[in-house]
């Protein structure tokens, strides 16, 4: 559950959501409690934390309201590395380098979509508006870990809000090629395609 990502949903989103699923017919669907392995509960202690104060979006500009979205979909989770304090892409934001495991033993490191020549320095907003709808960039097929066919469902002005938004950011020199083979890479420690050209 991406909790620190939603608990910057604004009030007003937040209630739209609510208002949203109370519209869909309940399911009834017994599920078995949750079992938290033990390190996760001490990584998690405290957590999330309570919210003592109204919150509310800025949404003055188009930079601005894309960073609000850009939060709540939880793009730096995933496109941050956040696990080796001592590698030099720790927490620059964007830059990939986050090792991501999921079912069926399969492990992808995400890519750096910083406007670096080595991230998304190259697009521009139709492009960055196609791959959220069709999942290419072009002729290569983004892997399946990124959620582009639930992101594909926002308006352009969201995506090209989100696009503002990153384009502020800071371009950090970091290649990430998921469709090369792995090789260690000293800029986040882990393995992934172009890691030695690092």
């Amino acid at each position: 559950m991406w909790y620190r990502a939603f608990a910057s949903l604004s009030d007003e989103d937040l209630a739209s959501v609510v208002v949203y699923l109370r519209s869909l017919p309940p399911i009834r669907n017994m599920l078995p409690q949750t079992q938290i392995p033990l390190a996760r509960k001490l990584r998690y202690v405290g957590l999330p934390e309570p919210i003592l104060a109204p919150v509310v979006a800025d949404v003055s500009t188009p930079q601005k309201r894309g960073e609000y979205l850009a939060n709540v979909a939880d793009c730096a989770g995933c496109h941050t590395s956040w696990y080796h304090a001592d590698a030099l892409m720790f927490t620059k934001l964007f830059a990939g380098g986050n090792s991501i495991d999921g079912p069926n033993h399969f492990s992808i490191v995400s890519p750096n979509i910083t406007f670096a020549p080595s991230g998304i320095g190259y697009y521009d907003p139709e492009l960055f508006i196609a791959v959220m709808r069709t999942g290419r960039v072009k002729a290569r097929a983004l892997h399946g870990t990124m959620p582009w066919a639930w992101y594909g469902h926002m308006t352009d002005e969201d995506l090209k809000d989100i696009y503002s938004y990153l384009q502020s950011q800071e371009p950090v020199k970091h290649l990430v090629d998921n469709s090369e083979p792995p090789t260690f890479c000293k800029l986040c420690l882990e393995r992934h395609g172009g890691g030695d050209r690092n």
